[in-house]
């Protein structure tokens, strides 16, 4: 599961480890801690990382977990918001998404950039750690992209 670097003890991990650490596992702590029986989660239709257990699934433990957005597009979403004049996170408006994973590496794939560049103006200490994050990927992925680069013809 990790990718060993060229740097003794600096590794990556994928993105699946990561969540259930940082994630999954405190989680499943606290529900069962506070003896939480249900859980929503707002997983909409169009996201890449959608899963595949449905739109309600249990953990194993008795907790059941709801997504009530599950065939919700992010267009249906902000349109219902807007509809009913319902207020969204600031960073909505600078076209990013949710920063509740801002450590994340792996999900900026959709609003990236902007996600990084709102982050830098409005959260420096958190944009310094992700930057921190973000550079030491590269360190460690680019000796092995220059490899495959010059095995491909890149």
């Amino acid at each position: 599961p990790y990718i060993q670097g060229l740097t003794r003890g600096k590794y990556l991990q994928s993105w699946m480890e990561c969540c259930t650490k940082q994630m999954w596992l405190p989680m499943h702590a606290y529900l069962q801690e506070n003896e939480i029986e249900v859980v929503y989660l707002g997983t909409r239709s169009d996201e890449p990382r959608r899963g595949w257990y449905g739109p309600v699934y249990y953990n194993g433990d008795n907790v059941q977990f709801l997504c009530p957005l599950w065939d919700w597009t992010e267009t249906q979403v902000m349109e219902y918001l807007e509809k009913h004049d319902l207020p969204i996170p600031e960073q909505y408006a600078f076209g990013c998404d949710s920063l509740d994973c801002w450590s994340c590496t792996a999900a900026l794939d959709k609003h990236g950039e902007t996600k990084i560049a709102y982050m830098k103006m409005r959260y420096p200490h958190l944009y310094k750690e992700l930057m921190k994050r973000l550079t030491h990927i590269r360190d460690l992925t680019q000796p092995h992209m220059d490899r495959l680069n010059r095995i491909v013809g890149g």
